[in-house]
């Protein structure tokens, strides 16, 4: 992959020890980073899981609850990469962070979601159907909008489900997705990516 190639090129060897600023001020640790846009990660994901990166690319979103969350947007929109705060940055980024480009620093995780994971959410849906049904039609309503408030559009983004309305459509989504994989690749399960963020940086 060309765009893989372009990013290993890229690899910062560093002997000595680097300082880089966030909301939780500055750290140091002695690392080889490797730095990627979003789109260049998203080439090839699994490659780098455990890994200590940096990625670079414009914070499309940052979570109202906390800050706990951002989510960085990659160049051709296709690709959105939620980065997770850690006590290394104080538990939050800074509100500053939002519409600005950064430059992130941590390491990439995966998620894995199997058939047993989407039967439990499943069941957690049907009941919360079930509550709002029995308390009648405007109660529901308010619940379920209560719900949508809450919900993190970034966040589902980021899981490729921007165009699905429903968590219905949505649990059906990923036992397609694990179906495809199953076929395609042996593995039963889908693949979620995020950076656990351990410093980073607006670039001015």
């Amino acid at each position: 992959m060309k765009l893989l190639s372009i990013a290993a090129a890229m690899a910062l060897s560093l002997s000595a020890l680097v300082s880089c600023s966030g909301n939780g001020g500055s750290m140091s640790v002695d690392v080889a980073d490797t730095l990627l846009t979003v789109d260049n990660l998203y080439a090839d994901p699994l490659a780098f899981v455990g890994d200590t990166i940096q990625v670079e690319g414009v914070c499309s979103h940052l979570c109202s609850h906390g800050g706990t969350k951002a989510f960085m947007q990659g160049e051709s929109g296709e690709y959105t990469l939620r980065m997770q705060a850690t006590p290394a940055i104080d538990g939050a980024f800074s509100p500053d962070c939002a519409g600005q480009r950064m430059l992130a620093r941590g390491i990439l995780r995966e998620d894995r979601v199997g058939k047993a994971e989407i039967d439990s959410l499943e069941r957690a849906y049907m009941l919360r159907q079930e509550r709002e049904a029995a308390l009648g039609s405007d109660a529901g309503e308010k619940m379920s909008e209560g719900k949508k408030g809450k919900h993190c559009d970034a966040d589902a983004k980021a899981r490729g489900f921007d165009t699905v309305v429903t968590p219905a459509e949505r649990l059906a989504r990923m036992r397609a997705e694990i179906d495809s994989r199953l076929k395609s690749e042996g593995k039963e399960y889908i693949s979620y990516f995020y950076l656990e963020t351990i410093s980073y940086e607006v670039k001015e």
